[in-house]
């Protein structure tokens, strides 16, 4: 029995001691920086994420992951601090998180001992902003008072199997939909207002030489998710 609980006490000890070599062979004695400020940015679906700082004498994996799933790496070993990661995304309305991995120059394969940052969740669907869209074309009636507006839908990153881009049409479908501002020319007045669902890409305004512009709007989270409006003034 003493034997035995000397045996015992020495395989505990060695364990612990092999544990000690793996701590010490990992993040306190390499000593690398972790990433910082981990961002996603995201416009018409297409997604990078950014972090800080710069790296010096290590680089970083970036690995990415829907709730529930594995991790899929992207921009292994990298010396940059953005790696875009829209084919990681496709499932738009999933929910990601991402993770920077730091490690060292001479590391060919990244391993748990390596630091790394984790992001804040990520849902393309509900947080990437949408483009401002364009004007396909416009004409107006016969009698010239009705003007036509085709609006040009912006493009994501996404295909279809014949290799032609999705529009955000495609992909959002009834949950956006468009307002169109417009007033006359040579009125300064109070400017007039259209909204129609995406789905109707065709509006029919009964105004006479007018200013226009159109906006693109997210019903689900009733905001305006662009920069600056495409502005087009229409004359006769």
């Amino acid at each position: 029995m003493w034997a035995l609980n000397i045996l015992t006490s020495l395989l505990l000890m060695g364990c612990s001691i092999c544990w000690h070599r793996t701590a010490a062979t990992g993040t306190e004695t390499l000593n690398i920086p972790i990433a910082e400020n981990i961002t996603w940015s995201s416009l018409n679906l297409k997604t990078l994420l950014e972090w800080q700082p710069k790296p010096e004498n290590y680089r970083y994996t970036v690995e990415v992951a829907a709730e529930g799933e594995n991790w899929k790496k992207k921009c292994i070993n990298t010396l940059a601090t953005e790696c875009d990661v829209t084919d990681l995304l496709e499932n738009v309305k999933g929910t990601y998180h991402a993770r920077v991995i730091s490690q060292p120059l001479d590391t060919e394969e990244y391993t748990e001992e390596y630091p790394y940052s984790t992001s804040n969740s990520f849902s393309p669907y509900q947080q990437s902003i949408i483009g401002k869209p364009g004007f396909e074309s416009y004409d107006f009636n016969a009698d010239s008072t009705k003007l036509k507006v085709i609006i040009k839908d912006p493009l994501t990153p996404y295909r279809f199997p014949n290799g032609s881009f999705k529009s955000i049409r495609d992909v959002f479908k009834d949950d956006l939909r468009y307002t169109l501002n417009y007033r006359k020319s040579s009125s300064t007045g109070k400017v007039s207002k259209h909204a129609f669902r995406l789905q109707i890409k065709a509006a029919y305004l009964a105004c006479n030489s007018c200013f226009a512009f159109v906006r693109l709007i997210r019903i689900i989270e009733l905001r305006i998710s662009y920069t600056k409006p495409n502005i087009f003034e229409i004359q006769l």
